[in-house]
Formats: structure tokens, C-alpha cells, sequence
């Protein structure tokens, strides 16, 4: 066999390991057996070169293999030079893309209109061989993920894509010009830029110099050509209209009648295998298993009602004695609720009659105190203007005795202070009296009454005794030391008092012999005095009055 005879059977390959299993172009390598391997089978080769002029340069596989009677390796290093391509582009993330022309419609002459020229795409990531692909509502989605080939649109070799993260060019490397015209389709429902580049046979550094220039790219699909409406132009603005291929011009072209091909090919298509038996045959046996599904889910639901109800009854049967026993004891605790709600009830009842009795009981027994202290008043008030008379009595006879000399001075203020002192015991045994009837707790709003009104009174009296005292600050230091005794003698006699009051409240005693009755009589007497306390305070500045006069001599005119 010659050696013509085995080029014709294998592919032209310009690539192949060499020795230290590098790959090698053809170029770069020696002519004849000089350690060559395929890439595909790994069998030895040999680089074929000659010195004439245009002829073609490759690897061939060593004939001794197809002597042998050794299986041919079709293997084709265009997919080597396919991954060189996509390497490129991945790592450079450019490309230069021919211009853009819009195409008069079928039917109408017009010369190609240039919508933009030539450019470079630059894209911020470039993704090799992503799935784009409808999802089940429609939407376009692209990914690595398995795909149904039935919802695959395209898996471009390569894809660009911007800052943001979405596709701007679709990079398809191809062999031909041809592109089926399905694939055409699915690219256009994409909507998304699209090209084809031609892979030359030729060097790594000429297959990545390829991608700086346009020659071997062409458009698949172009979002601008595609929406821009076809506007014919004059034949004077023709001149500035560049040659183009051919190629996309009979793509955009000829999508229309394709399509309408394709569409009438699918209707037909669709109604032969509506009618076939193998389609009648599949909606029988679709619906035979329809109906061994149906069978198949009842059975299984009584299996699972039968299954249901075992448990129930198998969890009712190990719980039913602890059931019970809780129902029993939740009776109990509801009889012992109402036995506690009707002895709430009970007690509130007999609290509700106590509180009424103990209410009776105090308003008789103060009804009873108010006509005793009334009582006791008026004999106080017998008294008190007994002894205010008499002190008016003394009042005068200090006045004789004043008029008469200035020797009495001193005996005159002598009976003041006594005077004083007097009103000073009577008051500080009110404040004692006072202070403990405001601790007794069961007296009435009636009895707070009686000491706030007294207590007033007795501020007033006490105001205009400071200011008398104000003006007889001299004659106070010497009636002190009587008014401590008194004091002391009241203390003695009111603290013993107040221990009684005590006790017979504790005991409750309020019988008219009582500590606390006597109490309240002694109250009812320093009441009424308070009473009388403005005439006394009247008196006390006549006194006062007839000391200025002693002081001041003015007595001695009293003769004339």
C-alpha cells in the first residue's frame, strides 16, 4: 500500500507530542521519524515535509500500524486546536467582531445598510461551555447544571460577560460556515449577541493572532440587526457601503422560509403521530396504567386506614388505665373546686355580715361618745369661765397693785408668770391629749374633725403667745423653771393615762367607767377651753398692756 493510499485515510494533523511529550506544530518539527506520537492514540508518527513550494506540511501515522492490520485512528487535532481557541479567549477576554450590515427584506431590492463597524468585545469574565437553557416557566436560565436536551437553547464554547454579571457575547468555534438552521432558531429566541470563529490550521501564536482580527469571525445572531427596521438608501449614499460576506446575509435572509419549513414540518409531524397506531397504542397503555395507578392508590389508602386505626386502637389500649385514672382524679379536682368556690363564697358572706355588725357597733358607740363629750363640754366650759373669771379677778387686783407702787413690780410679774405658766400646762396637756387621740385608731371622721379644729385654734393661740413672748423676753426666763415643773408634773400624770388608753383599746373597753372614757371626757374639757382661748388671749394683752406701763412708768399718771 502507498504511502498516498494511507494520507487519504487519516486526517491531515499539524499537531503530535513529541519525545519529552510536548506538543509540537509542524512547523517547529524535523521531517521523518524523529520520536513523534499522535495525541489521540498515542502511536508513533511522522512529520511529512518537503521542500517544494505550497505543498502541504502534516503528521501521518508510521504505516507499519495499518500493516500490521491495526485498527486506523481517525483522531483530528482539531479539537486540540479548538481548546487552544477557547484557552485564548478565556484568558484574554477579547475578541474582534466583523461589522454589523441590516438586509433588505425578501422581496425588495436595496443595498446592505452598515449599522456599525468592526469592533473589539471585551468582557470583564469569559465561562467555557455554560448550558443556556428555559427552565419550566419559560425563563431563560444559564448554569452548569444538568439540562434536558429538549429545554437546551445552546452551550456556546465560549461566553462573555460584563461587570454585572450578564452575557453580552456568545462564541461559537466551528469547522465550517455552515450552522444548522434549529441552532439559528434557539440563538435568536436567546436574544443574545452571537458569533462563530473558524479556527485556522496553523500555530498556536497565528490561532490566538486569529482572534485580533475579524476574517475568520462572522455573526450567528445580532440583537441590533435584528431590531433595526430596513431602511433602503440612494444610490449616491452607496459608495460608502463596504463589501461583506455572504455567508450571514443568506443566514437573516433565509430565516424566514426556514422557518416557515420548519413550522409546517412540525404540524405534520405532529399530526402523523397523533394518528399512528404507536401513539393510540402509548394513550392506551398511558391510560391502562392511569387506571393500575388508581387501584394501586385505594389500595394503599385502606392499607393506611386500616394501619391508622390499629395504632389508634393500640395507643387507646396502652393508655386506657392511665386515662382513666386521670379522668378520675380531674373529677376530684373539680368537686374539691366547687367545694372551695362555695366556702369562698360562705366566707365572703359572714365577712360582709361581720363588717356590718362591727359598722353598727361603732356608730352606736360613737353616738354614745358624742353626747357624753357634749355633756362633758358643757361642764368644761362651766369651768373654764369659773377659772377665767378668776383670772380676770387677778388680773385687776395686779392692776391695783401695779397703780399703788412700783415696789409690787416684781410681784406683779411674779403672778404673770404664774398666769403663764398655767396657760403653758393647760396647752402642753392639750397637745399630750391631742397626740394620743390621733392614735387612736377606731375613732370616726367625726373625732378628726374635732382636732383639726382645735388644733387650729390652738396654732393661732400659740402664735400670739410667741409674739407676747417676743415682747416679754425677760419675764419668760423666770417663769420657765415653774412651767418645767408643771410639765414634768402632766407628763407623769398623762403617761400613766395613756398606757390605760391603750390597754382598754386593746381590750375593747369602752364602758362610761373606762380609761378611755375618762380619756375622752378629759378630752372634751381641753376642747371646750380652746374654745375660750381667744378671751383669755385678750386678757393676756391687757396684761401685757399693764406691763408696758410699769415698765415705761406711765402708771404714775394714773392719779392725776
Amino acid at each position: 500500500m502507498s504511502n498516498a493510499k494511507y494520507d487519504s485515510l487519516e486526517n491531515d494533523n499539524v499537531y503530535a507530542f513529541n519525545i519529552k511529550d510536548d506538543v509540537i506544530f509542524i512547523a517547529d518539527a524535523e521531517s521523518g521519524r524523529k520520536g513523534y506520537y499522535c495525541i489521540g492514540c498515542r502511536k508513533e508518527m511522522q512529520a511529512v515535509k518537503s521542500d517544494i513550494q505550497g505543498r502541504k506540511q502534516f503528521f501521518r501515522h508510521d504505516p507499519k500500524f495499518f500493516l500490521t492490520g491495526e485498527k486506523k485512528c481517525y483522531y483530528s487535532d482539531e479539537s486540540y486546536r479548538h481548546k487552544l481557541a477557547k484557552d485564548f479567549l478565556q484568558k484574554n477576554k477579547r475578541i474582534k467582531v466583523p461589522p454589523v450590515y441590516n438586509f433588505p427584506p425578501p422581496g425588495i431590492k436595496g443595498k446592505a445598510v452598515l449599522l456599525s463597524e468592526s469592533r473589539f468585545i471585551e468582557a470583564d469574565s469569559a465561562e467555557i461551555e455554560l448550558s443556556f437553557y428555559e427552565d419550566e416557566n419559560g425563563r431563560v436560565q444559564y448554569g452548569r447544571n444538568d439540562v434536558d436536551e429538549k429545554n437546551l437553547l445552546i452551550r456556546p464554547d465560549v461566553a462573555f460577560f460584563n461587570g454585572k454579571g450578564n452575557p453580552i457575547l456568545l462564541i461559537e468555534i466551528v469547522v465550517t460556515h455552515k450552522i444548522k438552521q434549529d441552532k439559528y432558531i434557539k440563538i435568536k429566541r436567546l436574544g443574545i449577541d452571537t458569533v462563530q470563529v473558524i479556527i485556522p490550521k496553523d500555530s498556536p501564536e497565528k490561532i490566538e493572532k486569529s482572534l485580533e482580527t475579524s476574517s475568520l469571525t462572522k455573526w450567528i445572531y445580532n440583537n441590533e440587526q435584528e431590531s433595526t427596521i430596513y431602511i433602503p438608501i440612494t444610490e449616491s449614499s452607496s459608495e460608502r457601503i463596504l463589501p461583506f460576506d455572504e455567508e450571514p446575509k443568506r443566514v437573516f435572509t433565509e430565516t424566514v422560509s426556514c422557518r416557515e419549513f420548519q413550522i409546517r414540518e412540525l404540524i405534520r409531524r405532529i399530526k402523523g403521530c397523533l394518528e399512528s397506531g404507536e401513539y393510540r397504542g402509548v394513550k392506551q397503555n398511558i391510560g391502562s396504567e392511569l387506571s393500575r395507578i388508581k387501584g394501586i392508590t385505594e389500595t394503599l389508602e385502606e392499607q393506611w386506614r386500616i394501619l391508622q386505626e390499629g395504632i389508634r386502637r393500640e395507643i387507646q389500649g396502652k393508655y386506657r388505665n392511665r386515662r382513666e385514672t386521670i379522668d378520675r382524679e380531674e373529677t376530684e379536682i373539680r368537686g374539691q373546686e366547687e367545694w372551695l368556690i362555695k366556702e369562698e363564697d360562705g366566707v365572703e358572706k359572714e365577712e360582709g355580715e361581720f363588717d356590718a355588725s362591727i359598722r353598727t357597733g361603732i356608730k352606736e358607740r360613737i353616738r354614745l361618745a358624742k353626747s357624753e363629750l357634749g355633756e362633758k363640754e358643757r361642764k368644761t366650759e362651766e369651768r373654764f369661765l369659773l377659772k377665767r373669771d378668776a383670772f380676770v379677778s387677778q388680773i385687776n387686783s395686779l392692776r391695783v397693785q401695779i397703780g399703788t407702787t412700783e415696789r409690787n413690780k416684781s410681784s406683779i410679774e411674779g403672778e404673770i408668770r404664774i398666769e403663764e405658766r398655767e396657760i403653758n400646762t393647760l396647752q402642753s396637756g392639750v397637745e399630750s391629749l391631742r397626740r394620743q387621740i390621733e392614735n387612736l385608731p377606731n375613732l370616726e371622721e367625726e373625732c378628726r374633725g374635732f382636732i383639726q379644729s382645735y388644733s387650729k385654734t390652738l396654732d393661732e393661740v400659740t402664735n400670739d403667745i410667741k409674739r407676747e413672748e417676743g415682747r416679754t423676753g425677760e419675764l419668760r426666763k423666770k417663769i420657765e423653771g415653774r412651767i418645767a415643773g408643771i410639765r414634768e408634773e402632766i407628763e407623769k400624770q398623762y403617761r400613766g393615762e395613756e398606757e390605760r388608753i391603750v390597754e382598754s383599746i386593746k381590750t375593747r373597753d369602752f364602758s362610761g367607767d373606762s380609761e378611755f372614757a375618762k380619756l375622752g371626757e378629759k378630752y372634751s374639757d381641753a376642747l371646750r377651753l380652746f374654745e375660750d382661748w381667744s378671751i383669755l388671749a385678750d386678757e393676756k394683752r391687757r396684761v401685757s398692756k399693764g406691763k408696758d406701763c410699769i415698765i415705761f412708768g406711765t402708771y404714775k399718771d394714773w392719779h392725776d
